[in-house]
């Protein structure tokens, strides 16, 4: 129960702050959390994405040898970058794993699969258009059921969704993307029972299948159980040892466990994957402020803010960092104010604004510090707002907060 209110009391700095750098992060895609459609955390764009390949023209829907052997090799190689694991992962995908990148990938494979004519050798290029599309739900087949699925999804027609992928699974039953995809699905019409039922069921069909193990630990988690969401993050990346996301949550868990060396493992190994993924060097940055290794974690926030400009996450703990670490020779209240007053109104009150009056107070601004703190406690939940009075009590008697955060509030 410790654990379960610990990660429920930082939900209004760290949710907000990882949320708004999503918003402002390199990838377009949304990620919904599990059972919810609203964006949650988004990660960078996906760096392996492979571009349609660009067909030559063709005289009257037949082509000489060479160019039918030149689509052949585009063809191979499409359904090569189509087959290759790395190149599924997408925004979707960090949530529940390749939900939306479905769509583009089996985009892809419909592209290959008009490159290539019939066995008597024309080569047919079937025009993309809506009679098409219809001609194409006509057809019987798990991948087609997969791919008409996956648009269900990306339009949000979860109910279509979940019909189209069952109907998938109808054709085959131990195909573990397709049932994964159905419990995603589920889960996203807020079927949480269901959805776990699809995903467990996966893991015994297909046990080495990562991303029902990293969804599973989704819902694990979301529910409070984390010895059993830890045991799955663990699984998803045994069988996939660059699942970045499932590192990701392990970390945190890690982390939250009291195994701080654990989880700052499982970051650098995150940075190592996928460079791009902002959340590795911040949730460094917060293993080393759990270890009161304030010089590095300023350092770590610095170089954040350096080369991710675009995520808030970074500057608001700096300025916390800067406002009020216990070391000395961490603090600096004049900059914490400048590194804040750099964020827009509505970065700066991402936590109600007690970021803001921390720095103000190490600055020496009692008053201003005291009414923004006073703001943000009236504005805060219920069971949060008596324990943001403390600082309230020292900004209105002259003195400066030396917590940066509370016990359990590191996000």
């Amino acid at each position: 129960m410790k654990k379960r209110t610990q990660a429920f009391v930082f939900v209004v700095f760290a949710a907000a702050v990882l949320a708004a750098s999503a918003c402002t992060s390199t990838s377009s895609e949304p990620a919904p959390a599990v059972g919810d459609a609203a964006p949650a955390v988004a990660t960078a764009a996906d760096p392996t994405a492979v571009q349609p390949v660009a067909l030559p023209d063709l005289d009257g829907g037949g082509a000489s040898e060479p160019v039918r052997e030149q689509l052949r090799q585009q063809y191979a190689a499409l359904t090569t970058a189509i087959a290759d694991p790395q190149a599924e992962p997408s925004a979707l995908g960090r949530a529940y794993g390749e939900m939306e990148l479905a769509e583009a990938n089996l985009q892809r494979q419909r592209l290959a699969d008009r490159s290539i004519g019939n066995a008597e050798g024309a080569v047919i290029i079937r025009p993309n258009d809506r009679l098409m599309e219809e001609v194409e739900s006509l057809v019987r087949s798990a991948a087609s059921y997969e791919l008409r699925g996956s648009r269900a999804l990306a339009r949000r027609d979860y109910a279509a969704a979940t019909s189209r992928f069952r109907e998938g699974l109808e054709l085959q039953p131990d195909n573990p993307s397709l049932r994964h995809k159905l419990g995603t699905a589920l889960a996203l019409r807020g079927d949480r029972r269901a959805s776990r039922e699809q995903f467990e069921e996966t893991v015994q069909r297909t046990p080495t299948y990562a991303r029902a193990h990293y969804s599973l630990g989704v819902l694990l988690e979301e529910e409070g159980d984390l010895l059993q969401a830890l045991a799955r993050y663990t699984s998803a990346v045994r069988h996939d040892a660059n699942y970045a996301e499932a590192r990701l949550r392990l970390a945190g868990i890690l982390r939250l466990s009291g195994r701080p060396d654990d989880a700052m493992a499982q970051y650098e190994r995150v940075a190592q994957i996928d460079p791009a993924i902002f959340e590795a060097p911040f949730g460094k940055a917060m293993v080393l402020v759990s270890q009161d290794r304030w010089p590095e974690a300023r350092e770590e926030l610095e170089d954040g803010m350096a080369q991710y400009p675009s995520a808030p996450a970074f500057p608001l703990a700096l300025a916390r960092l800067l406002a009020a670490a216990p070391d000395g020779g961490v603090r600096d209240g004049r900059r914490a104010v400048a590194v804040m007053e750099r964020l827009s109104e509505e970065q700066q009150r991402m936590d109600l604004g007690e970021t803001m009056a921390m720095a103000l107070a190490e600055a020496g601004r009692y008053e201003e510090a005291a009414a923004l703190q006073r703001e943000a406690t009236a504005a805060a939940p219920a069971e949060l707002a008596p324990r943001m009075e403390a600082n309230l009590a020292l900004y209105e008697s002259g003195r400066p907060s030396r917590t940066p955060w509370r016990d359990g509030e590191i996000p």
